[in-house]
């Protein structure tokens, strides 16, 4: 599965996602606002909730980066 983001905040969110696969969040990025999802066959439900609490996690900071740099402008 793949996740397309808009390229107002792709590029900076994909950065992000990629720093967090040393704590786990293993995702491929094959173009700059495309993230692909790769979880072993065996993933269990318990997993993808770990999944999207970190990327929830990631998609937030990115929002309040763009918002503060918004405000600052």
């Amino acid at each position: 599965r793949a996740l397309k983001l808009g390229s107002d905040i792709g590029p900076r969110l994909v950065e992000v996602a990629r720093d967090m696969e040393p704590i786990g969040l293993l995702i491929n990025s094959p173009r700059p606002n495309l993230l692909r999802f790769m979880p072993a066959l065996n993933v269990s439900y318990e997993e993808i909730d770990t999944m999207i609490s970190m990327l929830s996690k990631v998609i937030q900071q990115v929002i309040d980066e763009k918002a503060a740099a918004s405000t600052a402008s």
